[in-house]
């Protein structure tokens, strides 16, 4: 699955299983509210809220780079 994030006018976007996330993947395996990724100084940030960690994957037309947050 690939997921595009637009932050548009937001600065933060919650990313969890609560229907209160920005974005909301109902997977038990997510947590309520899993991680937050920002942009802080023209740089993205995600900050990791689940215990089991996080996987990332960035990719542009230069580079991909996998990330792994616990």
């Amino acid at each position: 699955m690939i997921i595009v994030l637009l932050f548009g006018k937001k600065n933060l976007i919650k990313i969890g299983r609560l229907n209160t996330c920005d974005l909301s993947l109902p997977d038990i395996s997510i947590s309520r509210v899993h991680c937050c990724v920002y942009i802080e100084g023209g740089q993205l940030f995600m900050e990791n809220n689940s215990k089991y960690g996080t996987r990332v994957l960035i990719q542009n037309s230069n580079r991909s780079e996998e990330h792994t947050s616990e």
